[in-house]
């Protein structure tokens, strides 16, 4: 299946098996968007950015995540669960 993957807002936004999420002190909710490997912000007005990752490019090298599934944020660190672990990332 071809990954698919728009930031924009509302329907022009798009997600390939969005799966964890979670909620930032902002009202921002963090999303695992497992199958293109990547980690996107929802604002409260709809506007969809990719905060981590590179779509479809899963691995350990830098900005890529290794097949993302669950996350829970603490303060501005939000912890994913993956394939292979635990990792955390710092959010902006």
């Amino acid at each position: 299946m071809p990954s698919t993957s728009a930031d924009g807002t509302g329907a022009a936004a798009t997600f390939n098996r969005p799966e964890g999420l979670t909620i930032d002190s902002a009202g921002n909710l963090i999303v695992v968007d497992r199958r293109n490997n990547t980690i996107r912000k929802v604002t409260p007005a709809g506007v969809v950015t990719t905060v981590a990752g590179t779509v479809s490019v899963r691995g350990f090298a830098a900005n890529t995540l290794p097949a993302p599934r669950f996350a829970s944020l603490s303060g501005n660190t939000l912890y994913l669960s993956a394939r292979h672990g635990v990792m955390t990332l710092n959010l902006p």
